[in-house]
């Protein structure tokens, strides 16, 4: 059998920290799969801002590459060159046979210049970022950003999108390009928890995302204060990082003086046994955003038998169906969210079980690293066939 040289160039955890955020993540659980597999030999090229200068390491079974990437607001006008040209000389070094580019700005544009078989899977989109930008400063990056995201998607030839939200988008900006529908893998740690052994408790309401405007935390907690007007008992539990410190502040001082404090934990950032351990034991996972593409909580959700309840932003609805496999609300409703949310607790048990079950099913057929990578690969060797 012929091993593919592989160089994934992405964001990859360098601390331990990083390995529960995002696209950190989803890298990190198809790095782990295509690793296991006969047929890859497999390079990681990542960028990272613990580090000044470049940095080589081996973790398990692949070698991987950190350079620094810089958060201040000069480094949008200029690093984003100097990144994306030290992806190009890490990529020529390696010489692969395909180069697998998680977009964000440098690690597409650095690999279209290294001129290798390239395939790009689109993740956020920058353009639909601008809006709920926190500040002034944040906006002006994002719309960089998106300026460079309008540069390099037409120039894609070979596309994988997680999701139909994100197809679309490549349907009209990359006309050209030849389009694969895989979505992100989720951690295994999520498929070892059997159904039957969940107990979640009565009333019970997780969010898990990183606090900050986009994921509006404002809306569901005023939602959550109209609920208890009519469900008294139910309860409310907040993981994530405080990405943004002004905005989690003032979600905590809501919470003081709507006399919340004892139904609402706040617990901030947890392990990822805790966050498995937290949504064994919740009724319902909400996710009221402002904007989202596939967003990994609700993934992780219908593996565990969570009960999904969400906005209808971005592509959230690709992914929930009313009533199916999940329940929507419209994006800065807090009384429409707050029906919502009274209305699935109210769920007959059998009716909740059913729900669980379809998820479970879905989510292993889908999300599971070993089927994501599987038809990775089979990506990787089609492009390698074109060479386009």
């Amino acid at each position: 059998m012929t091993k593919l040289r592989v160089a994934l160039v992405t964001r990859f955890p360098y601390l331990e920290a990083d390995a529960f955020s995002g696209l950190s993540q989803v890298s990190l659980r198809l790095a782990d799969a295509l690793a296991q597999r006969a047929d890859v030999e497999l390079h990681i090229v990542s960028l990272t801002p613990h580090i000044a200068r470049l940095e080589r390491r081996t973790a398990g079974a692949y070698p991987i590459t950190f350079f620094p990437k810089h958060s201040s607001a000069v480094y949008y006008g200029t690093g984003t060159a100097l990144a994306s040209a030290t992806v190009r000389r890490e990529l020529q070094r390696i010489q692969p046979d395909v180069v697998h580019a998680q977009a964000i700005g440098e690690t597409v544009v650095g690999s279209l210049w290294a001129g290798f078989p390239l395939v790009a899977t689109l993740h956020g989109l920058y353009s639909s970022e601008v809006a709920n930008a926190p500040s002034p400063k944040i906006q002006w990056a994002i719309r960089v950003l998106a300026l460079v995201e309008k540069w390099y998607t037409p120039r894609l030839r070979h596309l994988i999108s997680c999701s139909p939200y994100v197809t679309r988008f490549a349907q009209t900006h990359a006309p050209h390009a030849r389009l694969y529908d895989i979505s992100n893998p989720m951690d295994p740690a999520f498929f070892a928890l059997d159904l039957t052994q969940t107990r979640p408790a009565p009333n019970s309401i997780l969010m898990v995302g990183s606090v900050t405007y986009r994921k509006a935390h404002d809306v569901l907690l005023e939602a959550f204060r109209l609920l208890r007007a009519e469900i008294p008992t139910a309860r409310l539990t907040i993981v994530g990082l405080e990405a943004d410190l002004a905005y989690a502040a003032a979600q905590k001082s809501f919470i003081e003086t709507q006399g919340l404090s004892e139904a609402v934990r706040w617990l901030g950032p947890v392990s990822q046994d805790r966050l498995i351990s937290e949504m064994q034991t919740h009724q319902i996972l909400c996710l009221p955003s402002r904007e989202e593409t596939l967003p990994m909580s609700i993934s992780q959700a219908m593996i565990v038998g969570n009960l999904p309840v969400a906005s209808n932003a971005g592509g959230i609805p690709d992914m929930l169906r009313e009533g199916e496999n999940g329940f929507l609300a419209p994006v800065n409703d807090a009384p429409a969210l707050a029906r919502t949310l009274a209305r699935v607790l109210r769920l007959p048990p059998a009716e909740q079980n059913a729900l669980r079950q379809r998820n479970r099913a879905y989510a292993d057929a889908t999300y599971h690293p070993a089927s994501v990578a599987a038809q990775t690969v089979e990506v990787y060797r089609q492009v390698v066939r074109v060479k386009a």
